[in-house]
């Protein structure tokens, strides 16, 4: 069962790569998307698990303050990749936030003592290298200035080392799981609504029917793509040290054979290469788990 949930993980978070492509074609504003997309996961939640997150029950719990400051910080991330897609462009952005996948596994095997094999490490080793190759394609003008992307690497990478801090060690029932993402999507939700307000009142943002249609559609899948993720992590089908590389790569693989098959993305060598590397990369990681 836990490895359909991780391949169910990996489709929904290949979708959202997908809609945010979609956006862009139709002129759809990401920051009034993305507010709508938060309290639609928000209100998902809710009706999916029946949980209401303010209970005294959950507000008063060990996990309660890791959502609070998990919803800060996905907010903030996306700030950050926002500026550094202006300032340093897609491509390099995106291996930034790719390549976070080796900041949890260093985490785990450091404070945790999870044991790690040879055969995983070369698994990540090609992950980070398929990363580049699929991501970046050469040619981009952008700045030179590598603090955004910096933030955004280390960002990313802690987010999904906390996730897995969090699954092992305070969300021990279902209930619990789903009270933890309705509190991190509610302050994302909060977060990025007054930054929006704060985008219309300077001029810069127009509220617009297709933008709330693309927030409701990017908004139902979101919530199920953290919510799969924890479940894997809960299933143990893989070592959090196996699953996040897995997860991420596997994302990478997917996103580029659909934007090959459904963008016209053009395939050339370097994109072959690092579609055979992301291959490679999660049989050994998976064998060496």
């Amino acid at each position: 069962m836990g490895i359909f949930i991780l391949v169910a993980c990996i489709i929904l978070n290949t979708y959202i790569g997908v809609v945010f492509k979609l956006f862009e074609k139709f002129g759809i504003s990401n920051t009034q998307a993305i507010a709508v997309n938060y309290w639609i996961c928000v209100i998902t939640g809710i009706i999916f698990s029946g949980v209401n997150p303010l209970a005294a029950s959950y507000t008063s719990d060990a996990f309660f303050p890791w959502a609070l400051f998990n919803g800060f910080a996905y907010f903030i991330i996306f700030v950050f990749i926002a500026y550094s897609t202006i300032k340093n462009g897609v491509a390099t952005t995106q291996v930034a936030n790719k390549l976070s996948l080796v900041i949890p596994v260093i985490l785990l095997v450091t404070l945790y003592n999870e044991p790690i094999s040879i055969l995983k490490i070369a698994g990540i080793i090609c992950a980070l290298v398929a990363v580049v190759f699929t991501s970046y394609s050469g040619g981009q003008k952008g700045s030179n200035n590598y603090l955004f992307p910096a933030i955004i690497f280390l960002g990313s990478g802690m987010l999904d080392f906390i996730s897995s801090y969090v699954q092992r060690s305070f969300l021990t029932t279902e209930p619990k799981a789903n009270a933890y993402l309705i509190t991190c999507f509610g302050i994302a939700a909060i977060c990025s609504t007054l930054y929006l307000i704060y985008f219309i009142i300077k001029g810069k943002e127009k509220l617009q029917l297709k933008n709330i249609i693309g927030g409701v559609l990017l908004g139902l899948p979101n919530y199920f793509s953290i919510y799969t993720l924890l479940k894997a992590l809960d299933s143990k089908v893989l070592k959090p040290t196996a699953l996040i590389p897995v997860n991420n790569i596997g994302v990478v693989l997917l996103s580029t054979l659909v934007a090959i098959l459904f963008f016209t993305e053009k395939v050339n060598k370097q994109k072959l290469i690092g579609i055979g590397l992301a291959i490679v990369a999660i049989a050994l990681i998976i064998m060496g788990d």
